[in-house]
């Protein structure tokens, strides 16, 4: 036997073609699983599994502690907005407790903000107070949190402090880009305008509307330069409302609620030319198709005011550059409709009237016939004689009417010409320009006895012509020719 093919560790034979011993090899392989090195690789191997698989545990934690913390918050605010303070309250808190180090800081002083609100609504003023100030000394700059600590200051009746957190409000720290800066800024100033007007204090609310316009960057919006000419029409500051909505308009020339705004703070300061301006431009984009979605009762409004203007600039006698004659044909019209409207008001009230004139109502000086001193004396007391008929102070008026009209156009009476007042009445009125004056002031008269018997006026010439009748200027005169 030949000893060389004995294998020295175990004593097997080494089969032919081979040179290592199999017992060597199998005891090679044994060592290597076995070995310090392969031991220390696979615990390696294994921590490393273990930390993928905890930090991706972890990590699904506080994901779903977010996720049920922005679902308790989203259910608390609508409560909060709905009116339901105590089921907010618990909703916010409970969002509170899964936000806790699983929020961003910004989120959770949102969280926090509407949880001290939801205090505050449940009258829970100390614990807010506490929460907020908490926050205040850990931010005192933020716009967010001095807003809210005015708030409620405010609705505890502080009103120093009310004010002084206001103005920290309005200067801190607000985040955003510029736009939004100053978006937040406008809002906190407008609260303030809001608790200064709720207290009366109507200088100090004006005046901070005032600074509110002069604030806006140049950079603003439309929108911005329409919710501050918004607050002016509120606080009566038409003309500065109007100097916001036509910058918001320039902004933004398809602005509708811009222009019809406009519109309206126009024709409050009596310009109807730039009311019927400002207004066929709100109703064009709507018919052009490019509508923006206003209030039915605003294009109701926009239609109704814009019917008045237009009646206005056809009517009204004493615009300035008129020839005598146009002159005179306005003042026909305006008597007309007055005229008309005493029929209809009359009508109604069951008032047989005369077409022709009375001798007595003849001979009686206009200035001492009163229809609004007559109309009182017979609302006051109904049985004093003044009964539905020809004594009642509309059938008074409708007599010298019909009087002035044959005096001024030269035909007979109202009835005998049959054709009504105007060709006549407007030659007439031509030949004696002096005869506008006292046929307007007539025309005014029984535009405010009609009013105080039947109402405000429907159509837009009878409120066309009381409009004319209301402006001061032509009370005193000044505007007349």
């Amino acid at each position: 036997m030949d000893s060389s093919r004995i294998c020295a560790k175990c004593g097997r034979d080494i089969p032919a073609g081979e040179t290592a011993c199999p017992c060597g090899a199998s005891e090679r392989h044994r060592y290597w699983l076995h070995s310090r090195e392969t031991i220390l690789l696979l615990s390696f191997v294994g921590l490393v599994a273990a930390f993928l698989v905890t930090g991706m545990a972890v990590r699904a934690y506080h994901q779903r502690r977010r996720i049920l913390a922005e679902s308790w918050f989203e259910k608390g605010s609508r409560h909060l907005q709905n009116g339901q303070p105590a089921l907010a309250l618990t909703d916010l808190q409970t969002a509170l407790t899964y936000a806790r180090g699983d929020v961003s800081d910004d989120r959770l002083q949102l969280y926090e903000l509407d949880f001290t609100e939801a205090l505050a609504a449940t009258n829970h003023l100390d614990e807010a107070r506490s929460y907020l100030l908490d926050l205040w000394e850990r931010e005192p700059g933020s716009g967010k949190i001095n807003l809210a600590l005015a708030l409620l200051a405010a609705r505890a009746g502080d009103d120093a402090d009310a004010k002084r957190y206001f103005n920290e409000a309005i200067n801190g720290v607000w985040a955003g880009d510029a736009e939004q800066v100053s978006r937040s800024r406008l809002e906190a100033r407008t609260q303030l305008f809001r608790y200064l007007a709720g207290r009366n204090e109507t200088a100090a609310a004006r005046s901070e509307l005032g600074a509110m316009g002069a604030m806006l960057p140049p950079d603003a919006g439309a929108p911005l330069h329409r919710q501050v000419g918004e607050l002016m029409t509120g606080a009566g500051m038409t003309q500065p409302a109007l100097e916001q909505f036509t910058e918001a308009l320039r902004l933004d020339p398809r602005d509708r609620a811009a222009a019809a705004e406009a519109g309206f703070a126009a024709f409050a300061l009596g310009d109807d030319r730039a009311a019927v301006r400002y207004l066929e431009e709100a109703s064009r984009d709507k018919r052009d198709g490019q509508e923006q979605p206003l209030e039915q009762a605003t294009d109701s409004r926009i239609a109704q005011t814009l019917a008045i203007s237009r009646a206005v600039l056809e009517l009204d006698p004493y615009q300035a550059r008129l020839s005598a004659q146009e002159r005179a044909r306005r003042a026909a019209k305006a008597y007309e409709t007055a005229l008309a409207r005493l029929e209809e008001c009359a009508t109604q009230q069951g008032i047989a009237l005369s077409r022709a004139p009375s001798e007595e109502t003849s001979a009686a000086p206009s200035k001492d016939i009163s229809a609004a001193s007559s109309t009182e004396k017979f609302a006051a007391n109904p049985a004093s004689g003044a009964s539905p008929g020809a004594d009642d102070p509309l059938a008074a008026l409708y007599s010298r009417a019909i009087k002035m009209q044959s005096a001024t156009s030269g035909a007979p009476n109202r009835a005998k010409s049959g054709a009504g007042s105007g060709p006549s009445s407007r030659v007439g009125l031509a030949r004696n320009a002096a005869g506008v004056e006292p046929m307007m002031d007539l025309a005014f008269e029984i535009e405010t006895a009609v009013t105080s018997r039947c109402g405000p006026p429907t159509s837009a010439e009878d409120g066309a012509l009381a409009r004319i009748a209301q402006r001061p200027e032509l009370r005193a005169g000044d505007a007349r020719p």
